[in-house]
C-alpha cells in the first residue's frame, strides 16, 4: 500500500493546533473531497492557488459567516499527507473551531483519529517510518534536548 492511498479512504478533519482558547487555530482537512468541502465552508469565486494563503469568509453549517480567516489549499501530492489538503487558519475560539469541524463533517468528512494525518503521510510515501515516529516524539517533547533529538530525526 505504501506510495499510494486507496481511493476509498475518507476525507478527514481535525484541529491541528493544541486544544484551548488561543489567538489562532488551524483546522486541517485532508482527502479527495477536501477542496469541494472547503468551497462550501469558505466559498471563493476563483480557484485558489496551491500553497498560497487567501482571505475568506468562513461559514457555519447554516450558511452564516462565523469568521474571516486565512485558507490555504495544498494540491496533491505536494502536501503533508500526499492528498488534497485544506487548512483553515481561524480565530482560536473553541466554539468556532467546533463549528468549522461540524460543517466539514456535515459535508462528508469524518473526524480524524489521533496521528492519522501523519499515518497518511507515511502511507503515501511522504514520510519514512522513522520520520513518522519522530513527528510523535517532536509533538511530545517537553524540553529543548528532546526537541532537538526529534528534529534531527525528521
Amino acid at each position: 500500500m505504501r506510495g499510494r492511498l486507496p481511493s476509498f479512504v475518507a476525507t478527514i478533519v481535525a484541529c491541528a493546533t493544541a486544544p484551548g482558547s488561543s489567538a489562532l487555530a488551524v483546522v486541517r482537512l485532508s482527502g479527495s473531497a477536501a477542496f469541494e468541502i472547503a468551497q462550501i465552508v469558505a466559498p471563493t469565486s476563483r480557484p485558489r492557488a496551491t500553497h498560497r494563503l487567501a482571505l475568506a469568509d468562513i461559514r457555519s453549517v447554516h450558511g452564516c459567516v462565523i469568521d474571516r480567516a486565512l485558507v490555504v489549499e495544498m494540491h496533491a501530492p505536494r502536501s503533508y499527507t500526499g492528498e488534497s489538503v485544506v487548512e483553515f487558519h481561524v480565530h482560536g475560539s473553541a466554539a468556532l473551531i467546533q463549528c468549522v469541524i461540524d460543517h466539514c463533517v456535515a459535508l462528508g468528512a469524518r473526524h480524524a483519529e489521533p496521528g492519522e494525518f501523519t499515518l497518511r503521510a507515511f502511507a503515501s510515501g511522504r514520510l519514512s517510518l522513522d520520520q513518522a515516529e519522530s513527528v510523535a516524539t517532536l509533538i511530545a517533547s517537553r524540553n529543548e534536548q528532546e526537541l532537538s533529538a526529534a528534529v534531527h530525526s525528521i
